[in-house]
């Protein structure tokens, strides 16, 4: 009776819904963007995105952002299922997803008329693509969304959606 399939599930249906939304991917305002032959699959951290020569940025695991050393965003994310109910039925996946951005990349200079940092705005079009929406399997709900600095560099924010997963075994 495994739940954890919807870890890789999830992360991969959220990284094809933010790669495949126009306005998302300006924001994030890759450095490799401008280059010949760009994608946004190249935003993610894959071998073809670096044997490209392009610089991932969404990554489906936390990073250390000590080991990053452009000034860019990039954004991680884990799924969690930290308890399901007493039978094994129901998973709880806790969707967490850090927007990370280097102090001089916070300001959105790419987009006009934005008066968000670019953390926050990210933010904005992420809840408005996911609260409350089905992604993968069953709804998520915003828990939280919360700002802070990891270093004299960079800041994020980290936002937690929670859903449910009824346990696929069920019907075999």
């Amino acid at each position: 009776m495994a739940n954890s399939k919807i870890i890789s599930e999830l992360k991969s249906k959220v990284i094809k819904d933010v790669i495949n939304n126009d306005e998302i991917v300006k924001a994030i305002d890759c450095p490799s963007m401008d280059k010949e032959n760009w994608e946004p699959i190249y935003l993610i951290n894959s071998k073809e995105t670096v044997d490209m020569g392009f610089t991932p940025v969404i990554f489906r695991e936390h990073q250390n952002q000590n080991i990053i050393t452009d000034a860019i965003t990039f954004i991680t994310m884990e799924v969690n299922i930290p308890q399901t109910d007493k039978y094994g039925i129901y998973a709880y996946p806790v969707l967490e997803i850090w927007i990370v951005s280097h102090n001089k990349h916070n300001r959105i200079d790419n987009i006009l008329g934005v008066k968000d940092n670019r953390n926050d705005y990210i933010s904005i079009l992420l809840d408005e693509m996911f609260n409350g929406k089905k992604a993968g399997y069953g709804d998520i709900t915003l828990k939280s969304n919360t700002a802070g600095v990891y270093d004299d560099n960079f800041v994020y924010r980290r936002l937690v959606f929670e859903g449910i997963d009824i346990n696929d075994s069920l019907c075999k």
